[in-house]
């Protein structure tokens, strides 16, 4: 029986003994594959490692991310975190500047630039100085809770000094003078004047009867800790609150700073001496208007009810800046 073509083919194929495979890999010697196995060996030998090693407290972080995570809080925060124990503590101390240099930036960009450090009132004209004592002056803070329930502020009878008002008095002082020192404690009095701002704005705010200019900030950026909103258009920052009466109506006292509507910006007294000399300047010439007011009565050195100056024996702030409006401290 005659075989058709495709018979023939497969009966050639299977006398055919089994091909076998000698095929070998090639050897890989260029530079680029020898770069990625050094760089696949070292990635696994680093995983390894830190698979030991692994972060147990916050300062086995890296140190941008350690003081990254610092850079965010208050500086009330921080004075927490440098009382968990000695080892956060002498990093704090050791990275103070640097610290809160960012936290400054971030949070109160403006009221560092309305409220400079203070002088030593040893460092200036000692016929100066009684103008810068009183201490019969209340404290804005201690009467937030009486302006936010309506009820009148307590007063100072004249001549007296109460005891609250005298601890009150010391303690702002120790608190000036760690300030001259240390940029927390700066930072710290910042945080405190920027919540007792907040807390003036917000009692105006909710008064339908008042019809003046209010910053208005929002819910969010008053939890948010910082002076953002103080940058829009609102009323003048720069009255000085230097009796009780003006408290009332005070809303924020960020001197140095002036609001120009035709450029619709806020523009800023140069941070220099020349300010402070200013200050002190301003202040003489108050004394003198009201010793003329007074000049019917027999009285050496400043009224005690009338006083124009710091209650901080000791520290001196300018005039109308750093702790101007007592009570934004304590």
């Amino acid at each position: 029986m005659p075989q058709t073509k495709e018979t023939v083919v497969q009966d050639a194929e299977c006398d055919l003994a089994p091909i076998e495979d000698l095929t070998q890999p090639l050897a890989l010697h260029s530079k680029r594959t020898e770069r990625r196995r050094k760089k696949f060996e070292n990635r696994a030998r680093s995983k390894t490692s830190l698979s030991g090693l692994a972060p147990t407290g916050l300062l086995d972080l890296p140190y941008e991310l350690l003081t990254g995570i610092f850079e965010l809080l208050r500086p009330s925060d921080l004075f927490a975190v440098s009382q968990v124990n000695r080892t956060l503590r002498r990093f704090l101390l050791s990275e103070e500047a640097a610290i809160i240099r960012r936290v400054i930036n971030l949070r109160y960009p403006i009221l560092e630039r309305c409220l400079l450090r203070p002088v030593l009132t040893k460092d200036i004209d000692p016929t100066i100085r009684p103008l810068l004592r009183s201490p019969d002056r209340p404290d804005l803070k201690l009467s937030h809770h009486h302006l936010d329930k309506g009820v009148p502020i307590p007063t100072i009878p004249r001549g007296t000094i109460p005891p609250w008002n005298h601890k009150l008095l010391e303690r702002n002082r120790r608190l000036v003078l760690n300030a001259l020192s240390s940029p927390l404690w700066y930072a710290r009095i910042l945080e405190v004047h920027l919540d007792s701002t907040t807390r003036s704005i917000r009692r105006h705010s909710e008064n339908k009867a008042d019809r003046r200019l209010h910053f208005h900030p929002t819910e969010d950026e008053m939890k948010a800790g910082t002076d953002a909103f103080l940058q829009r258009e609102g009323p003048p920052t720069f009255d000085y609150p230097y009796s009780r009466e003006l408290y009332y109506m005070l809303e924020a006292f960020l001197p140095g700073r002036s609001w120009i509507a035709a450029q619709q910006r806020w523009i800023y007294v140069s941070q220099t001496q020349e300010w402070h000399e200013m200050d002190l300047d301003l202040l003489v010439k108050m004394d003198a208007t009201r010793r003329q007011l007074y000049q019917g009565h027999a009285s050496q050195g400043p009224c005690p009810n009338v006083d124009q100056g710091h209650a901080f024996d000791g520290v001196e702030g300018n005039t109308q800046q750093m702790m101007g409006a007592p009570g934004q401290v304590g």
